[in-house]
């Protein structure tokens, strides 16, 4: 689980949180948003563990 962030064309920034599997390089989220909470990376984190 990490964070790559970046910057628009316009100057916003852009936050997008990245989950991969280091053994078969799988990304099962990737979720870009503008700003996080700790509620969002949560949620995605809950929602990867029903997938299962």
């Amino acid at each position: 689980m990490d964070f790559v962030h970046d910057q628009l064309a316009t100057g916003k920034k852009i936050r997008v949180l990245t989950v991969v599997d280091t053994f078969s390089r799988f990304s099962p989220i990737v979720d870009p948003r503008f700003s996080y909470r700790a509620e969002n990376v949560i949620r995605a984190d809950l929602s990867l563990q029903v997938d299962k």
